[in-house]
Parts: C-alpha cells; sequence; structure tokens
C-alpha cells in the first residue's frame, strides 16, 4: 500500500469517527477484517441497561471508510457487498469522504443495498466501483445529516440482530425438530382433531407415530395448524409439513404455496373421519395436479407435470 493511501485511509477512518462518536460507541479491531474499518454499538442508557443487555446478542453494525479526491474511484469487493443468505449484507454501511472546491468536509453515506443499487462493477465483476461524473452525483447520499444516519444505521443494526438470532433459533429447532429420515420410505400424515383440536401426527412405514413439529423458526405463529380454507392456519401446515417431508430442509415459497393451494386449502375441514396425507397426494399437489383419483396415464398434461415434480422433488420420495 503506498504512502497516499495509508494516508488517505487514516483521513476516512478518523472523519468517520467524528461523525459517527455521537450517537454510537466506536469499536475497532486488531486486524482489518471483512472490510470493516469501524465497528458500530449503539450506546447504552445506563450503567443498568448495559448490564442487562449482557445476556443478549450483541447489536453491532459494520462501517467502511474511504477517502478519495477528485474523481478518483472507490472501490469495495462484492464479498463485502454481498451476502450468501440474504439478498444484501445487514448492518453493513459505508462513509465516504471527500473536500470539495473550497476545502470544506463532504461525506456520502451508503447502506449495503444502496451500494449493490447505485455504484456500478468493475471490468471484472468483483467490485463495486464509486466516481464521481457529471451524470453520477449521488446527491441524495451527499452530506446526510447525523440524526439520518444514525436512523439508518440503527436500522441495520437492528435487521442484522433479528437475522443472527432468527439463524441461531432456526439451527436450533433444526437439530432439536423430530423430521423424517430421509433413508426410509416416506410415511403418512394424519390431520385429526382429539376434542376439536387440530392436529397434525406423523406415522412412519414402522407404525411409530410422533406428533408435527410446528416449525415457528421458519413461521412465527401463535396459533395451530389448519386446514379446509386458504389462510394462516393452514399455510403453518404447509410450511411444517414440508419441513418434515423434506428431511429437515427448508421448502421454498413455491413448494409452499403448491402444498397450501392444492391440497391443504381444499380438505374437508371438520371432517369426522381423519384425513391421511401420504407421499404421492403431496407430490400431486406440489406437481399443481388435482387432488382426486384421476388417470394420469390418460393425461398427458398432468402425467408431464407430475414426472417433472417426481424429478425435481426425487430426493424426498
Amino acid at each position: 500500500m503506498s504512502y497516499k493511501q495509508n494516508e488517505n485511509g487514516y483521513t476516512g477512518e478518523a472523519r468517520s469517527k467524528a461523525l459517527l462518536s455521537n450517537d454510537f460507541w466506536i469499536l475497532t479491531r486488531s486486524v482489518d477484517a471483512d472490510s470493516a474499518d469501524i465497528i458500530v454499538q449503539e450506546k447504552q442508557r445506563s450503567k443498568e441497561h448495559a448490564i442487562h443487555n449482557r445476556a443478549h446478542t450483541p447489536a453491532l453494525g459494520y462501517v467502511q471508510s474511504k477517502y478519495f479526491e477528485g474523481h478518483n474511484q472507490v472501490k469495495i469487493h462484492r464479498n463485502y457487498v454481498d451476502d450468501p443468505i440474504t439478498p444484501f449484507r445487514k448492518g453493513y454501511f459505508a462513509l465516504i469522504h471527500t473536500n470539495d472546491e473550497h476545502e470544506r468536509h463532504v461525506h456520502y453515506f451508503f447502506t449495503a443495498q444502496d451500494i449493490q443499487t447505485h455504484w456500478y462493477f468493475n471490468d471484472k465483476k468483483d467490485h463495486y466501483c464509486f466516481s464521481l461524473t457529471a451524470d453520477r452525483d449521488y446527491s441524495e447520499f451527499k452530506n446526510l445529516l447525523p440524526k439520518a444516519i444514525r436512523e439508518q444505521i440503527q436500522s441495520g443494526i437492528k435487521d442484522l440482530k433479528y437475522s443472527v438470532e432468527s439463524l441461531i433459533w432456526r439451527d436450533f429447532i433444526a437439530l432439536n425438530s423430530n423430521t423424517r429420515c430421509l433413508g426410509s420410505p416416506a410415511g403418512q400424515y394424519i390431520l385429526t382433531r382429539p376434542y376439536g383440536c387440530p392436529t397434525a401426527i406423523y406415522v412412519a412405514p414402522n407404525g411409530q407415530a410422533s406428533p408435527l413439529d410446528p416449525r415457528k423458526d421458519l413461521f412465527p405463529y401463535s396459533g395451530f395448524f389448519e386446514w379446509g380454507y386458504n389462510g394462516t392456519g393452514p399455510n403453518f401446515l404447509a410450511i411444517s409439513l414440508l419441513a418434515h417431508f423434506f428431511g429437515g430442509d427448508i421448502p421454498d415459497n413455491d413448494s409452499i404455496d403448491a402444498l397450501k393451494y392444492n391440497l391443504i386449502s381444499h380438505l374437508e375441514r371438520f371432517n369426522k373421519e381423519d384425513i391421511i396425507i401420504d407421499s404421492d397426494r403431496i407430490l400431486r399437489a406440489l406437481a399443481y395436479v388435482p387432488d382426486s383419483p384421476v388417470d394420469l396415464n390418460s393425461h398427458p398434461t398432468l402425467l408431464s407435470l407430475y414426472n417433472e415434480a417426481q424429478n425435481r422433488y426425487k430426493k424426498y420420495v
């Protein structure tokens, strides 16, 4: 790294700290890792509040600081902005500094989503790039007031904290949920109402039965499983049933909608007899094939849809 680059790096970091220090505690790492020059934490309101939060997930934000002169280009590697799980990296921000023609301090503030949307790629498409031109002045991100920056960082920190806690909770549920073993044939799901309480039970091929776990980690809901209409309860059942049927794999929205709209919402809600759902009924729903005793060989279009679904979900059938 050149002398000038070192100097610019120090200038950018110093200005960012000065801009953020009124609203956040400023933390630093001993090494420059994951493109986060500055780590920010919301200031605690009191000593008691700090003690109370000891047992909570730390709420942190990550700020990349840059300083440039004139029309020089600023680059941030895609790996620092993009996220393998979510559309963009939550809790990550960039503060870009420069001087105007009168040597007054100027700053630009971006969230990771802003960088993805408003910056441009280099030729290798491995860096997001920022530079000022006549057509690209980034005026909406220029010299934002400290209050606006604070609110965006607080919102990003909150989103990141929620995502981390959700992943921890999801991993815990996944490790402790009773999902079917994909190495064995699929059993049957029994929908029943003992004492009027809607209940789902899984019966393995060997006859062993267990209640279907409600996957509140995948769909936060305080109600019960339901069926026979299009609503929240049936959606909760579809998600939980597929997560079990898929052996713990998380179902996508297309699969959930297919099972809900093509099967669960059409079941008799207050049927006196137990409702039995086997793997064939699930596969038909995922294939958008009617839940009725239709001879698929007599309907080429439906047979094609069924075969496509069989191929797509062969890991689970």
